[in-house]
């Protein structure tokens, strides 16, 4: 059953479950497709050929339009997650990330996030 988060607190706790998790860079970019953003996220370390322990499934609801900050053409492959944050004013859900990317920043129609743990 997945976690959902329609404000600010849930958002956050959400934000703790996926801090400094890795996702892969989609080599097209990020696109909303059925207006929705999907990541998979896991805490497996390729570089030490560590075993995944967990994986998750973020997708973001909602989505109007998609703007990455940062350079992820510099170091495709993965990034990791740090924090969210919510502008609730300009409905913008910022997915803010450590490596390549800065931002990746949803225009949305209102907070919708879900959260489910596959592994």
């Amino acid at each position: 059953m997945p976690l959902t988060a329609h404000g600010k607190a849930m958002l956050a706790h959400i934000g703790g479950i996926l801090h400094d998790l890795r996702f892969d860079v989609p080599s097209d970019g990020f696109h909303a497709r059925e207006g929705q953003l999907r990541l998979r996220l896991s805490d497996q370390d390729s570089c030490l050929d560590e075993p995944t322990v967990t994986v998750f499934d973020l997708t973001v609801h909602n989505v109007v339009s998609i703007e990455v900050e940062g350079r992820p053409e510099r170091d495709p492959g993965e990034d990791m997650f740090n924090e969210f944050a919510f502008d609730a004013k300009r409905h913008i859900l910022a997915l803010k990330c450590c490596m390549a990317i800065k931002r990746i920043k949803c225009s949305v129609e209102h907070l919708h996030v879900e959260l489910e743990q596959v592994i």
